[in-house]
């Protein structure tokens, strides 16, 4: 599992490396607000990323980044002003929802020559709900509690101590999630998903890329249409279920569980003890212990190797 860790950890690291970028650049307008805990917080943006991180006693500073979409370029201020009168800019509190919406005025924008990259970092609460959705760019969430949105088109997802649900998706590029607690849904259409240190409840799947498990407690279901599969399990929850249509599948877990095996493969390597039931090079099916837990692996073009 030592590539496997490598692997998330290089993912990881990029995806910090890329708000780091942003946080030494200096902001073009910076905001306080008084948000209490529990509060709500939307951002939307075209063009740029997103980065909330928790922490902060009753307040919310807001940064916004503004840049030439064309990175080897940067823009003069007065060519800024000038661009930025192409967008419709709203940061705004109305109670305890702090919103932020970035939205272009036309359509059919020249990006090259009337464009912009308009990122943010945000300082909010630990308690907090967020809403949040990037085109064209990265987003980034870290110590928070409490109920999460994440969407980019065109981005990589990083999430890091995270406790309460969420919903992630992303279209077009990585999603990492590290030290994560509680039940999250993850989707992503063509990159990989990374998934380390966390326990609670998870459903994930992506289209096109592969999904990696590590240190993992509670219940699992991976699905793949086009990649390989690793998922290093320490504690199972109510049921494990990986499933590919191209690839590969290797899965560690604790087998001192009852647990009841459906698992399918052109070739299966396996370490199944005090097992009863159908034990094939193909298939497996049967039980362990008495039964309990299920556990369904399965690849339509690949091979299988468990513990």
């Amino acid at each position: 599992m030592k590539t496997i860790y490598i692997l998330f950890a290089l993912l990881f690291s990029f995806s910090l490396y890329t708000f780091a970028q942003q946080q030494n650049d200096t902001p073009y307008e910076v905001k306080q607000f008084t948000l209490p805990s529990g509060s709500e917080v939307t951002v939307e943006t075209v063009g740029g990323n997103i980065e909330v991180k928790g922490g902060q006693t009753g307040q919310a500073k807001v940064e916004m980044y503004v840049r030439n979409p064309q990175w080897k370029r940067k823009l003069s201020n007065e060519d800024i002003k000038e661009r930025l009168a192409n967008y419709l800019v709203d940061i705004s509190q109305s109670g305890n929802k702090l919103a932020i919406k970035v939205t272009p005025k036309s359509k059919n924008m020249d990006w090259e020559d009337e464009g912009l990259s308009i990122s943010f970092k945000l300082f909010v609460p630990t308690q907090v709900q967020t809403k949040l959705q990037a085109t064209g760019g990265n987003i980034s969430l870290a110590d928070v509690t409490g109920r999460q949105s994440v969407k980019t088109t065109g981005g990589n997802i990083s999430l890091d101590e995270i406790k309460g649900d969420a919903d992630v998706d992303c279209t077009g590029g990585n999603i990492g999630v590290k030290q994560y607690n509680g039940k999250i849904a993850v989707s992503c259409s063509g990159g990989n998903i990374n998934i380390g240190d966390a326990s609670g409840e998870f459903q994930v799947q992506t289209a096109g890329g592969n999904l990696h498990f590590d240190n993992v407690s509670g219940s699992v279901k991976g699905q793949t249409a086009g990649g390989n599969i690793s998922a290093n399990i320490k504690e199972l929850g109510k049921y494990l279920t990986l499933t590919t249509s191209g690839g590969n599948i290797h899965a560690d877990f604790p087998t001192n569980k009852g647990l009841d095996y459906d698992i399918k493969a052109d070739r299966i390597n396996a370490r199944v003890e005090n097992f009863k039931g159908s034990h094939e090079t193909d298939r497996i099916q049967g039980s362990t212990n008495g039964g309990g837990i299920p556990v369904k692996i399965s690849t339509s073009g690949g091979n299988i190797r468990m513990n």
